[in-house]
């Protein structure tokens, strides 16, 4: 298994440098759904049909997660950043409503309520792929499914506080519709040679701005809450 995908006609698989998807002969319509029979069955389906890429939807790969977890200022670099160099004993942790999911391509709608500070930040995502509880760390990647990207993005001024008469709200400036884009694919742990060790960058096609993630490995917190198939764990910067 390798970059695995949810469109509009099912669940395939990209190949070809991504301009091809294999569709696979299986019942669940989405890989949220697929994860709960595991990643064997899918690698034992046959496949039932190819098509190009442009010619099909991309759903995100896990199109309702049961529930999204976000662990906030995980990064060394970002806690200088922000001026915060104290070091926390536990993770700032919140969550992500489910319904802010939506596929990679789509647009992302301002809320009218806070149209004035929306922002951005490229984030890896973490796909649980069986249930799991109490962990261990040395056990955690027997239970991801793989990795995918996402776009955190947030109302900045609900978030700090900063309308009037409204507190502060993480989870609520972080939960409008849109405001979560996944994908295009999950990409599976076999293709990593060091998962725990991995880069990204993010690109803002209006600004041309480019940012960079810090390497996996300089996260701060290595825990995993209560999850079930198809939970994705965050490492947003806040």
């Amino acid at each position: 298994m390798t970059r695995l995908v949810s469109t509009v006609k099912g669940i395939g698989g990209l190949e070809n440098d991504g301009e091809t998807i294999v569709f696979l002969d299986v019942d669940p319509t989405d890989l949220g759904m697929a994860l709960r029979g595991g990643l064997g069955a899918l690698a034992k389906a046959a496949v039932r049909d190819r098509m190009p890429t442009t010619q099909v939807q991309l759903l995100a790969p896990v199109p309702r997660p049961s529930k999204i977890w976000a662990v906030g200022y995980a990064y060394a670099d970002h806690r200088t950043e922000v001026d915060d160099n104290g070091v926390a004993q536990e993770p700032v942790v919140f969550l992500k409503a489910p319904s802010s999911v939506i596929g990679t391509g789509e647009r992302i709608r301002f809320p009218k309520a806070a149209p004035d500070e929306v922002d951005y930040e490229g984030e890896l995502a973490v796909v649980i792929g069986r249930r799991a509880t109490d962990v261990s760390e040395a056990e955690a990647y027997a239970f991801v499914a793989g990795f995918t990207i996402v776009n955190d993005v947030s109302a900045r001024d609900v978030q700090k506080g900063r309308i009037p008469g409204r507190a502060a709200d993480v989870t609520a400036a972080k939960s409008f519709d849109t405001f979560t884009p996944m994908g295009p694919a999950l990409v599976t742990l076999d293709e990593f040679t060091d998962p725990d060790d991995l880069r990204q960058r993010t690109w803002s096609t209006a600004s041309r701005a480019r940012t960079r993630a810090p390497p996996s490995s300089s996260t701060l917190f290595q825990r995993w809450s209560p999850t079930r198939p198809g939970r994705r764990p965050l490492n947003p910067a806040t």
